[in-house]
């Protein structure tokens, strides 16, 4: 994440390159982009390596109505701040086509990301499902988080039953000598 460079930079789809709280570089279609071997040797020389993985929780969303055509909007709070590498949002959605359905969660520094997207031709219903994005990458996690849940297809209303992060974090220790 650190050390890749960017590819096809003039690339808008799927909301283009975003900057991202601690300030790398993220794409929907392109993650954190090319790999950099001779970059990521050198960083790892630099470094003393990283602290054991950690594994907290955030409280849980509030459930609530998604409103047929409209978007459910809740907020839940997390106490760590352990620099992030990976967000895990599980999700318990009742609805009768899923697909009509589209996630994005917001991290306390204003990152925005798509969880998942809405597929017209996915006709089942409910979902039940971890989602995970990489993109809140090195962030720190302490704050309100904002989740959306957008309803983009009339018909047929849903309600949120249940939705908790996981929030999986690790610290780099300090240059080598």
């Amino acid at each position: 994440a650190r050390t890749s460079r960017q590819v096809d930079e003039s690339s808008t789809e799927n909301g283009g390159w975003i900057r991202n709280g601690a300030g790398l570089t993220w794409s929907q279609d392109y993650g954190f982009g090319l790999v950099d071997a001779a970059a990521i040797v050198g960083a790892i020389r630099e470094s003393a390596g990283v602290s054991p993985m950690t594994f907290s929780r955030s409280a849980p969303f509030s459930p609530g109505n998604v409103p047929d055509g409209g978007t459910l909007v809740r907020t839940a709070a997390v106490t760590s701040s352990t620099p992030l590498e990976m967000v895990e949002l599980t999700v318990n959605v009742r609805h009768q086509r899923r697909g009509d359905l589209r996630a994005f969660l917001t991290s306390p520094s204003g990152t925005r990301i798509r969880m998942w997207t809405n597929s017209v031709n996915d006709k089942k219903g409910n979902l039940r499902w971890t989602f995970s994005a990489a993109g809140f990458w090195g962030e720190n996690p302490r704050g309100t988080w904002r989740l959306e849940i957008g309803d983009v297809t009339r018909g047929v209303a849903g309600r949120l039953e249940a939705a908790r992060l996981g929030l999986r974090g690790g610290t780099l220790l300090g240059v080598n000598p």
